[in-house]
């Protein structure tokens, strides 16, 4: 058995590149390919989920944070830890340089994984420096989209695509959970609700749905948003909803372990992130059979789907509100198509777990 170190940028909690992993984790061969994971903290939604499976979990700093501390705990674990072959490092810009140089310091093969297309300024800046230093000391690159690879390694350089499969039986429309969520909620059949899955964050920008809900709503009172996810704006969010003249019709849900089927219940997913590599939630709503709506910086992959719609001016709250107030939420039949849809395009996740073992494989005897 090949155990494989993980390294998430943060926690193993409800978020893109987690789902994402614990997805290929829960369908991977484990007698041949066992996880392990390093994380920044002991708060880890899927921490006795991994623990359960066999594998293990080492706390970290935050590079970030306390970044002296972080390069000499990540040099100490690999130093102590010769059983690590495999290194695979999953990061949204190149902070995660001085884990991949350790890694090869201590001459393990190298996967960098990326995850998203832009960041914040600063990180914007520091990226800039140390991009392509970070692309060269990769064996293999691998990336979510085109978008994401391009963001992350040299120009030079060759990456392959992993797509962001999920278990997809998981969301495929059932009217009975739809109705016994949305009771939940309080609504009524015919009202309207609009949703997000992610983190309460700067770059998911979730202020900016708060905008755009407050000018639907006047257009449809007989509607409710809520917000799937935890994250550092969970108290500003808090603070701005309740200066709004709609707030008890926001709900900030927090992480739910069956965001499955809150999208059941959702009309309309609504994507106001302010970059994204190409976002595991945008699946998993599509095949749920909701109406997207989405900013025009996300990859031009997701134009494969049907129910998407485009917006333009990212800043435009008008444009934003307009997409919105045109939708008519599918019914049973078209929702369940959409599944299908998804499924075709190969986004069940047994598909790319073939894939990925594969690939494990291939390193494992060129080692």
């Amino acid at each position: 058995m090949i155990r494989i170190l993980q390294c998430p940028i943060g926690n193993m909690n409800v978020g893109g590149i987690e789902n994402m992993l614990m997805q290929i984790y829960r369908n991977i061969d484990r007698t041949k390919y066992q996880f392990d994971f390093v994380v920044h903290s002991e708060n880890n939604v899927f921490g006795e989920e991994i623990k359960s499976m066999g594998g293990k979990i080492y706390v970290v700093p935050n590079i970030s944070r306390a970044p002296i501390k972080h390069i000499r705990m990540f040099n100490q674990l690999l130093e102590q830890h010769p059983e690590y072959e495999i290194v695979h490092i999953h990061t949204t810009y190149a902070i995660m340089y001085f884990d991949a140089y350790i890694a090869k310091k201590w001459k393990r093969t190298l996967v960098i994984h990326s995850h998203n297309s832009c960041a914040t300024k600063i990180h914007t800046l520091l990226h800039m420096v140390l991009k392509k230093h970070m692309s060269n000391l990769a064996d293999y690159r691998i990336a979510c989209s085109d978008m994401a690879g391009k963001w992350l390694f040299s120009a030079e350089d060759n990456f392959v695509i992993w797509k962001n499969a999920i278990n997809l039986k998981h969301f495929q429309f059932d009217s009975n959970t739809r109705k016994e969520i949305r009771k939940r909620l309080g609504l009524y059949a015919d009202d309207i609700l609009i949703g997000n899955v992610a983190r309460l964050s700067y770059q998911k920008n979730p202020k900016l749905l708060v905008d755009v809900y407050k000018a639907y709503e006047k257009i449809h009172p007989q509607s409710k948003l809520i917000f799937i996810g935890a994250g550092e704006e969970r108290a500003a969010m808090e603070e701005y909803i309740a200066s709004t003249d709609c707030k008890d019709k926001i709900i900030l849900l927090g992480n739910k372990s069956n965001p499955n089927e809150y999208l059941m219940a959702i009309d309309i997913f609504c994507l106001t992130s302010r970059w994204e590599g190409f976002p595991v939630s945008l699946i998993e709503a599509e095949a749920a059979g909701t109406m997207l709506v989405v900013p025009d910086h996300i990859d031009e992959i997701i134009r494969q789907f049907d129910n998407v719609h485009i917006v333009n001016n990212y800043d435009n709250i008008n444009e934003w509100v307009e997409k919105v107030n045109n939708l008519v939420p599918l019914d049973e039949e078209c929702r369940k198509k959409r599944y299908e849809h998804v499924k075709s395009l190969g986004y069940e996740i047994t598909q790319q777990v073939k894939v990925v073992e594969e690939f494990y494989e291939k390193i494992c005897k060129q080692s």
